[in-house]
């Protein structure tokens, strides 16, 4: 057993078992730039090797197997005490398994819930939350923040605003709602437009036909306030 010190400061960076000069057995690493604890755990001719912790700033971040200072093998990651991925890695990459990822992107919060296959991200499953931690949005993503496939949005009171299918961040087809739960349109979208469908007014009747992005509207405000009453043309 010792401990190894830098040679520029009295600072460890490391007490454990040795063996033959180098760093064999369980030990605490401390590394240069921090005076917190790195890692604990096995070691190899001076490498991770074998079952282990890594902190950051004195929170765990991940526990599990290392294979010459990678992650390779069974592991946990965590974040803030939560668990945000359990699986398999394979030279420090996600490898098998489900996982949770936290992503901080324009003022909101995006929780993904995503499943991994041979380090390929299969599926991506999110929710993502306003800065008062309200649920804005919960549906698939693709390329981790882009809105993909089945979802619903939601106003900050909670009200469903919109269901339906997008495709690379945008809506392409669904329906759009007043807040007392009445559709207000069903349809089609280009570029978020509303390209091809029907709308409604605040009670349910319908007022207008869209083909293409044209046609003769009728909009309403969710209070039934008439606020346009016109022609459109491509959307």
């Amino acid at each position: 057993k010792g401990k190894e010190y830098s040679a520029f400061s009295d600072k460890l960076l490391f007490e454990g078992e040795y063996l033959n000069g180098k760093r064999n057995g369980y030990g605490y690493y401390y590394g240069y730039s921090n005076t917190d604890l790195i890692f604990e755990g096995q070691f190899l001719n001076r490498l991770r090797n074998g079952k282990g912790k890594e902190y950051h700033y004195g929170k765990l971040i991940y526990e599990g197997e290392y294979l010459n200072w990678k992650k390779n093998g069974k592991g946990i990651e965590y974040k803030d005490n939560e668990i945000i991925f359990e699986g398999l890695y394979l030279n420090d990459k996600k490898w098998n398994g489900k996982s949770k990822e936290f992503i901080s992107c324009c003022n909101n919060d995006l929780i993904l819930e995503s499943e991994y296959f041979n380090g390929i991200k299969l599926n991506c499953n999110g929710k993502e939350y306003s800065s008062l931690k309200i649920l804005l949005f919960e549906g698939e993503y693709l390329n981790d923040n882009e809105r993909h496939g089945k979802g619903k949005e939601y106003d900050e009171e909670g009200h469903l605003l919109f269901e339906g299918e997008y495709s690379n961040n945008q809506r392409r087809r669904g329906k759009e709602y007043y807040f007392n739960g009445k559709v207000k349109f069903d349809g089609e979208y280009l570029f978020n437009m509303k390209w091809n469908g029907n709308g409604y007014d605040i009670n349910g009747n319908k007022i207008y036909d869209l083909k293409d992005g044209n046609g003769r509207i009728k909009e309403f405000t969710d209070d039934g306030i008439l606020i346009f009453d016109g022609e459109y043309l491509n959307g």
